[in-house]
């Protein structure tokens, strides 16, 4: 249905009329005009290969003795194959464009790089015409956010225009500059100019000066259309300049792209949650999430970025999407995980792949808080962030243990990551328990006044336990503790490591 309103003044009094209009019928129209041009088009593909495959094999190979009369039909033939390749190539990415259904792959690209490349590409085209292509100015890098493929169709579109309409011995001039707070690409020529009758009608489909364009400088007339559209979805916009008898000038701009897209206020108190993610709707949405849970936000929108924005402060946790533009979401996992300063980090994954990673993921499970599918539920990420808050407190750790040397090292070893108090009897630490809140208990088997399982009877569940002990446990206490360790066959790292996965695993409940 469609509506639309309209404001009249009838004796001075304001009135409203409205009209609802069924357009079901001409959206279903569309529909199908959409669907059979994009059918027939690619229908027409098939025969096209066959038929410019066929001529060219006998152009080539099979022309041996062939009178000038039957090549010259033949190279006819061929060249008009060629261009009507070229015109269902041209309708089906229109067709695609004003659908809403374009195949983009939008990620971190060198500006500087793709013109560059784009250069080289249509070298050999602007020989064939004996026109030299130069780069007359470019800055070391430009960082944008778009797809490669299409950028470079771009190109090819506005500098194979250039080359067409240039005099022998001419030259396009190509350069890449800053222009306000985005990156200018322009394509020069020095030909014959735009005549002004055609200038309002530049950038219309099957656009051609003059009827004889066609014929004479080959194309569809979709080229500019199409190229206007491309740079449109990179938040771009194209334009020229042009004069007769002396030359054009097509420019498109596009967006400079930085890495680091925000950062929260440098007086801001409020805890600070990383948001790894490179598009900016999403993340800008993340961040109002974090704000209405009392949270502050930073946002890199690369894995480079984020690994540079935790080597400068200290973040409550990291919300991570698992596709990033420069490396694959759990390889960054993998490698905060083995580093000391962020090994302990909360990480929540939110992702339009969260359900497949964790359903592949190789690593651990307790390295990652919660696996979030987008669109992100809300009620599931304030939970996620709320135990984010409450793992953040130091866990308080009683060890019940009667060797000194044994306390000694245990001590310096989970002094900078909790409350260590130490009980050396059955006694000391039943005192303890009924006195003061543990988050964890550390439990030697053999102690002075009796065996250390006789603990668990008092705890029940309200505490992990760690059994750290000489005797080696047996199938029936391993299955009332959260994990059991065999001293001298334990190294510091295993009794660190087993100290996080079993608080971790108690805090979120995974």
């Amino acid at each position: 249905m469609e509506l639309a309103v309209s404001e009249m003044n009838v004796n001075g009094a304001r009135m409203f009329t409205g009209i609802v209009r069924d357009i079901t019928e001409r959206k279903k129209i569309e529909r199908l005009r959409s669907e059979f041009v994009s059918t027939v088009s690619h229908e027409l593909r098939t025969p096209l290969t066959s038929i410019r495959g066929a001529l060219g094999l006998v152009l080539g190979k099979a022309s041996a003795g062939m009178s000038d009369k039957a090549r010259k039909l033949l190279e006819t033939a061929n060249r008009n194959s060629e261009r009507l390749t070229l015109l269902i190539n041209d309708i089906l990415d229109l067709e695609k464009l004003e659908s809403g259904r374009p195949d983009f792959e939008f990620k971190p690209l060198d500006l500087v790089a793709v013109t560059q490349q784009a250069v080289a590409a249509n070298e050999g085209y602007a020989d064939q015409h004996r026109v030299r292509l130069r780069v007359t100015g470019a800055p070391v890098s430009a960082s944008i956010r778009g797809d490669e493929h299409r950028l470079l169709q771009v190109f090819a579109n506005l500098i194979s225009n250039a080359v067409k309409y240039s005099p022998p011995d001419g030259e396009v001039e190509i350069s890449v500059h800053m222009h306000d707070d985005r990156f200018r690409v322009s394509v020069k020529d020095h030909g014959r100019g735009i005549p002004e009758a055609f200038r309002s009608r530049m950038f219309q489909r099957f656009a051609q000066a003059d009827s004889s364009d066609t014929r004479e400088k080959g194309g569809t007339g979709l080229g500019l259309s199409i190229t206007k559209a491309i740079v449109e979805r990179h938040d771009g916009s194209i334009g020229y300049v042009t004069e007769e008898g002396v030359g054009t000038e097509f420019f498109f701009e596009v967006p400079e792209w930085r890495e680091v897209t925000s950062k929260s206020r440098v007086d801001d108190n409020r805890p600070i949650v990383l948001i790894c993610e490179d598009n900016p709707d999403v993340a800008a949405v993340l961040a109002e999430l974090l704000a209405e849970e009392g949270l502050a936000s930073d946002i890199a929108t690369t894995a480079a970025a984020a690994k540079r924005q935790l080597a400068l402060k200290p973040y409550r946790a990291l919300l991570l999407d698992l596709s990033l533009p420069d490396m694959e979401g759990t390889a960054l996992i993998d490698e905060l995980r083995g580093q000391e300063a962020t090994v302990d980090l909360p990480i929540i994954v939110v992702s339009g792949r969260a359900t497949e990673g964790r359903a592949a993921w190789a690593g651990d499970a307790l390295t990652v808080l919660d696996w979030l599918q987008k669109p992100v539920d809300r009620d599931r990420l304030a939970r996620a962030l709320q135990q984010v808050l409450v793992s953040q407190a130091r866990p308080r750790i009683l060890h019940v243990e009667d060797d000194a040397d044994v306390i000694q090292i245990i001590q310096a070893l989970f002094e900078d990551i909790g409350d260590y108090t130490y009980a050396g009897t059955l006694a000391d630490a039943r005192a303890a328990l009924a006195t003061q809140h543990f988050d964890l208990l550390l439990l030697d088997l053999g102690l002075p006044d009796g065996q250390g399982i006789e603990l668990l009877d008092l705890i029940e569940n309200r505490m992990p336990v760690i059994v750290f002990s000489g005797e080696q446990a047996d199938t029936a206490l391993g299955q009332r503790v959260s994990a059991a360790l065999t001293k001298s066959r334990t190294s510091n790292d295993q009794i660190l490591a087993a100290l996080r996965q079993v608080m971790r695993t108690h805090q979120t409940g995974i």
